[in-house]
């Protein structure tokens, strides 16, 4: 049989069994899907036998659908198993099956009588137990697999019979092909169920969801509205942050004890455990922001910080590295190395000029792609906090003056934290798995790598962090010209909380990490901080330098950070300090700087941007990323919604 043909006779096969089968013809099923399995194993190794890249996206693509299929059927099969009770099988049945199983020879199977049960104790004393023996499981992953099973597709009645499931909505939302991965599903139903009374389906009383959102809604209807987020990050993050604030609200998450724990030393490494919570978290998560950024001296330094440094795969390379960075040279493998400039896509040279003679493209230039605008419109943490401080960067009066005058606006108050050793007390909590604390999740697990980091490229993010903290204890110790790290904390107040200020409960805000504080701490910040006003309106923001220069000023930085609150790229992470500020209509082809022209993007997205790998385009003001049509095949603009507006 040609290959052809046999595609022919599967393709009757298939219009064959959705009509009616008879019981009898059951054992012909069997062995009709054992002889698919196999014919699926040699179709797979066929495949990837053709060195085609779309053959490998095609067949990629079905196996995940099959996978996604799989899932579904291993619960529809633990209900099948349950409701027709086949852990009471006799011994002779189950060894009978069991041959036919081996040999897949199904049709010897007398499947035209009815199945003998125990009448008495049985083998197998539940479903679980017989599923978690016939199929080879442990016996929680069994249970587990059934409890999914009564969440998403039917519960056990006292009669023996099924009950529409208890979650309903993500039941119909679970037997949809192709629309949510089923696991997505499972986890925030088991999540939801937490919530739940224990179910008396059983005693013959049912029970409907109960838990509800503050707005009076189910909980279950908000978690479907996130689920249908075409954005997959931007859905877990808006499922996690559902499901931790219902936590947080009714007091079903017990919130850690903070501090720094020691947890002894294994192999001569000292082990701590770093928890922190409000403004100590932002500024720990502040701290790391900056120490992953490469293009920045504190950045540079942290990663330079490592001579001799215990646990490194190659102490030796080390040592040599860090001194060739304070001799001003830097040790690449000569494999790797070359004379030649490298090629103006590569992004190689857009990072920033470290000579102090360097200066900004004059304007007729031949810039305008991110090499530039990478370089000068980095939204830098350093230049803020040396603000204050007498050295150049954005003045005083760029912080403290009114960007413009609109009904909608939006406080931002920033407090400068010494570097004293009181940050020995703050740390950070690892986020968790599944549907976590989304809201007190850091943003700094970003990975941006910088190919002109050369010899430092080894040093891996948690070594870096660890060289900025030290480095910022011990910057008291240093000269004034120390390249160390001093955490920031920026917060975001809602204009509605401070129009009432009789009500002190209602002044929270938000930093710009995402981390929520209470009105305690967030009226002290105001007190201590340097405050700055950016007020929204609705056809963007005035603060414009026109086309006298390139380059755009703090200010604008600021307040294009204020509005877009990370990279507007649908689903990025990137931490504040690693976003630029890109000309939405570029420079060269006469546009202007300003906020209304400006976007943050991320640098490997700034890149992509200017590449033609994404469009921007602009819609009421402001800028819209549209992704290739075999992303989105719908071309809907959109933005990045991880990050809730301030």
């Amino acid at each position: 049989m040609s290959i052809h043909q046999l595609a022919a006779a599967l393709q009757v096969l298939h219009n064959a069994i959705t009509t009616s089968i008879p019981r009898g013809a059951a054992a012909a099923l069997l062995e009709v899907m054992a002889s698919c399995c196999a014919l699926l194993v040699k179709l797979s190794e066929a495949l990837h036998g053709i060195e085609d890249p779309r053959v490998a996206a095609a067949h990629a693509h079905l196996i995940e659908q099959l996978f996604h299929y799989t899932q579904r059927e291993q619960l529809r099969s633990q209900i099948h198993l349950e409701s027709t009770g086949a852990h009471l099988l006799e011994d002779d049945e189950l060894d009978a099956l069991r041959q036919a199983r081996d040999q897949h020879a199904y049709r010897q199977l007398d499947l035209a009588t009815a199945p003998r049960l125990h009448a008495g104790r049985a083998h197998y004393t539940s479903t679980a137990d017989f599923s978690a023996a016939w199929l080879g499981l442990n016996y929680y992953g069994a249970a587990s697999r059934l409890h999914d099973a009564h969440l998403l597709i039917a519960r056990r009645a006292m009669d023996g019979g099924t009950l529409t499931p208890r979650l309903a909505g993500l039941a119909r939302l679970y037997q949809e092909p192709g629309a949510v991965d089923p696991r997505r599903i499972a986890q925030a139903a088991r999540a939801l169920d937490k919530f739940e009374p224990a179910d008396t389906c059983f005693e013959g009383l049912p029970l409907p969801p109960t838990a509800r959102h503050a707005d009076g809604a189910l909980m279950e209807e908000h978690v479907l509205a996130a689920l249908a987020e075409p954005n997959r990050t931007t859905s877990e993050k808006q499922v996690s942050t559902l499901i931790s604030d219902y936590r947080r609200e009714h007091g079903k998450q017990r919130a850690p004890e903070t501090g720094i724990f020691f947890r002894g030393t294994r192999a001569g490494v000292d082990c701590y455990d770093l928890r922190a919570a409000g403004e100590q978290a932002e500024q720990l998560r502040s701290l790391m922001g900056q120490a992953d950024n490469p293009r920045t001296q504190a950045g540079k330094a942290a990663r330079a910080a490592r001579a001799a440094r215990p646990g490194s795969s190659n102490p030796d390379r080390s040592a040599a590295d860090a001194e060739a960075i304070e001799r001003g040279e830097v040790q690449t493998d000569p494999l790797f190395s070359s004379d030649a400039p490298a090629p103006d896509w590569s992004g190689i040279n857009s990072g920033p000029d470290s000579s102090p003679d360097a200066g900004p493209v004059p304007d007729g230039g031949t810039g305008g792609g991110p090499a530039e605008e990478g370089r000068e419109n980095l939204i830098d943490f350093d230049t803020w906090h040396s603000a204050g401080k007498g050295s150049q960067g954005a003045s005083e009066g760029q912080y403290g003056q009114d960007i413009s005058e609109s009904q909608h606006a939006q406080e931002s108050s920033e407090g400068q934290e010494g570097q004293d050793s009181g940050g020995a007390e703050t740390g950070h909590e690892d986020a968790g798995h599944g549907f976590g604390d989304a809201a007190g999740q850091p943003r700094t697990e970003y990975s941006d790598q910088d190919p002109e980091l050369g010899g430092d490229a080894d040093v891996p993010p948690a070594q870096r962090r660890l060289n900025a903290f030290l480095a910022a204890l011990s910057s008291g110790h240093q000269g004034p010209g120390a390249k160390t790290i001093a955490p920031r904390v920026g917060i975001h107040i809602q204009l509605k909380a401070l129009e009432d200020l009789r009500h002190p409960e209602m002044l929270t805000s938000t930093t710009d990490h995402g981390v929520g504080l209470d009105a305690a701490e967030t009226g002290r910040l105001m007190c201590e901080g340097a405050i700055y006003r950016v007020i929204f309106g609705p056809d963007g923001q005035p603060l414009d330098v026109g086309r006298t220069q390139r380059f755009f000023t703090e200010a604008i930085k600021r307040a294009a950070l204020a509005r877009d609150r990370g990279c507007i790229v649908p689903g990025c992470t990137a931490p504040p300090e690693m976003l630029e500020c890109h000309h939405d209509d570029w420079w060269e082809h006469g546009g202007q700087t300003s906020c209304r022209n400006a976007s943050c993007l991320c640098r490997r997205h700034h890149l992509a941007i200017h590449a033609g790998l994404l469009t921007l385009v602009k819609i009421g003001g402001l800028a819209y990323i549209l992704f290739p049509k075999h992303v989105d095949p719908l071309q809907i603009p959109q933005r990045n919604r991880l990050y809730t507006a301030a």
